[in-house]
């Protein structure tokens, strides 16, 4: 695509000066940044915040979702199993209106 340029951000000025030499000669149209990564998005520690409050704010939504998921089997599974034991025994315990 005409015009499009990757912009690639440093926090040192050596850190600019080798990535310049690694790209040198690439082929890919790049911008080197340094210094000035808050102009291009978030600050570093903005961007790490945010991902750890992600990744817990899933994880957490992973595991409750786990847990109700097997209890919610689990008593089906103890649903059955009542089921099966008053079919086979006869029931001695009052019938459930569903």
């Amino acid at each position: 695509m005409p015009g499009v340029k990757f912009a690639v951000a440093a926090y040192k000025p050596a850190q600019a000066e080798w990535l310049r030499e690694k790209i040198a000669g690439g082929g890919l149209p790049m911008e080197v940044h340094v210094g000035r990564t808050a102009e291009h998005g978030i600050s570093p520690l903005e961007d790490q915040r945010i991902a750890g409050a992600l990744m817990m704010s899933v994880d957490l939504a992973i595991i409750l979702f786990a847990v109700g998921f097997f209890f919610y089997r689990s008593g089906q599974d103890h649903d059955r199993a009542e089921a099966a034991q008053a079919e086979a025994y006869g029931s001695t315990s009052p019938r459930r209106i569903a």
